[in-house]
Order: C-alpha cells, then sequence, then structure tokens
C-alpha cells in the first residue's frame, strides 16, 4: 500500500484518470457471482500448472505443462468454458495432441538445457504470474502501462511466496497456499 496509494494519487489527481484500486475492486466486484469453486480451488490448480508445474523440471511436468498451456489458450481465445459447444471438444482434442507431441519429443538433451536456465524460469514464472493479474483491472489505459506492473507487487509477492514453497515443499502445498490466499481474498 506504500506503492499503490500514492501512485493510484498521482493517477487521479495528477493524470485525471480513473482510480486503478477503484477499478480492481470493480472487477473483483464481478467475481461475486462465480461460484467458489472456481476462485479457490479450479483458478489456482490451472494456475500452478502454468506458473509452476514446469519448475520442477522433468518430462512429466513439462508436457502437463504444455498441453494445459495450449488448452488455456485456446479456451480462452475462442470460447467460455462450456462443454456442450462442439469447439470445446477440439479444443481438448488438441490439448491431448499437445500432451503426446510433448511427451514424445521431450529429449533428455532439451530437459538438461530447460534445467540449466532453471532460475530464469523461476524469476519469469513470479513476473508473469503477477503480470498476469494486470487483468483484474477493470479497464486498461494505455497511457498508465508503466503504473500496472506496480498494482500487481502483491501477486507478485504472493507468488514468489508460493514459488518458494512449490519447490521446497511440493506442487501440493503451492496449490494449498494459492488456494488460501485466493479464499481470503473472497471472504474480505
Amino acid at each position: 500500500m506504500v506503492i499503490i496509494l500514492p501512485l493510484d494519487f498521482i493517477v487521479t489527481r495528477y493524470l485525471h484518470f480513473e482510480s486503478i484500486v477503484g477499478l480492481i475492486h470493480q472487477t473483483q466486484n464481478r467475481y461475486d457471482n462465480y461460484p467458489i469453486y472456481l476462485t479457490v480451488f479450479i483458478g489456482p490448480f490451472i494456475e500452478e500448472i502454468l506458473f509452476r508445474l514446469g519448475l520442477v523440471v522433468n518430462k512429466k511436468n513439462i508436457s502437463i505443462f504444455l498441453s494445459i498451456l495450449v488448452h488455456e489458450i485456446l479456451r480462452r481465445s475462442f470460447i467460455k468454458l462450456d462443454f456442450q459447444n462442439v469447439l470445446y471438444f477440439y479444443i481438448i482434442v488438441l490439448t491431448v495432441i499437445s500432451f503426446i507431441l510433448a511427451w514424445t519429443y521431450l529429449t533428455p538433451q532439451i530437459i538438461n538445457s530447460i534445467q540449466k536456465k532453471k532460475k530464469w524460469l523461476i524469476v519469469f514464472s513470479i513476473i508473469s504470474f503477477g503480470l498476469l493479474h494486470i487483468t483484474n483491472i477493470k479497464i486498461i489505459h494505455p497511457e498508465l502501462i508503466l503504473f500496472y506492473p506496480f498494482f500487481v507487487l502483491p501477486q507478485s509477492i504472493m507468488g514468489y511466496f508460493i514459488t518458494n514453497l512449490r519447490l521446497k515443499n511440493g506442487f501440493f502445498w503451492g496449490l494449498l497456499l494459492h488456494s488460501l490466499f485466493n479464499f481470503i481474498a473472497i471472504v474480505l
């Protein structure tokens, strides 16, 4: 808050834009209509796979990560989560195919080269996890793009702690902490 509130003051008072904190709260209010299981269980599960599963570098984790990444990109690009939509069937098929391709073509040399860049992967994971939460801001003003990373600093810090817990104690514990953070955010 020491960083966010003064920046929000500058954005509203001197740059004459809406309060970014207010825009975040407006977006969070729309999640009131979401079932709790989406926000506390399903969302964190998908985010943990996308941002932290591959940090333990092995063939299984990377294959799962890549297939879920393909799924999420296609699903978010074409349809909302709708099991009745026939297009969703094709997205599932492409997800399975991407898993099989990753499993088939991930050689020990590729895995070793990824392992050598693990520190960069961790940093990228934490930063991208925080930046993903820019979508929590209801209206994005391109003129303020340099300010937005500061407004998702709490999520980046949370990502740091979840990443440490995941690497030290395993995927389940990182998922549990992420779910706990989301639960507390909903309750508050």
